[in-house]
């Protein structure tokens, strides 16, 4: 009943090594004039080569807030393709947060002693930020508002 399988491994092992020699023979037999160069390297076609994996943008700006206090500022951000981004702002606040569509952000951040929330929208160039600090070190919050231009 079962004197079959070893006929069937010899006719798959002959197919094996017969196409295998079929192909090595057609390859050895091709004059060397005829045969293409071998390129060493290639740029894949999948990738877009124009758009990069993530952007940096540098804003600089003012800032004041509902305690009268006011300032300079800055923000800098790196984002990926995917609209998320991290970065720096003020110069000491490490923020995350998301582009929600290609003008409104919110992100957020927090020292020892604030934690911010922050929103923001583009209008023209200029990237307006709106955000509520509240204090960790003692209760309280208070609001503020920021105008940011790109830096070259």
């Amino acid at each position: 009943m079962k004197r079959w399988w070893p006929i069937a491994i010899i006719v798959v092992f002959l197919l094996i090594v017969g196409g295998y020699w079929m192909l090595s023979s057609k390859v050895k037999s091709v004059p060397m004039q005829t045969q293409l160069p071998i390129k060493t390297s290639v740029t894949p076609t999948i990738l877009p080569t124009a758009t990069p994996a993530t952007t940096t943008k540098k804003w600089r700006g003012t800032w004041t807030n509902s305690l009268g206090e006011n300032g300079n500022d800055t923000l800098e951000i790196t984002t990926d393709t995917a609209g998320n981004f991290k970065g720096v702002w003020s110069g000491n606040i490490n923020v995350t947060g998301q582009w929600l569509t290609k003008a409104t952000l919110k992100m957020s951040g927090k020292t020892t002693t604030r934690d911010y929330q922050v929103t923001g929208t583009i209008q023209d160039s200029t990237l307006f930020l709106s955000y509520t600090a509240t204090r960790l070190n003692s209760s309280g919050t208070y609001t503020g508002e920021e105008k940011l231009t790109l830096s070259p």
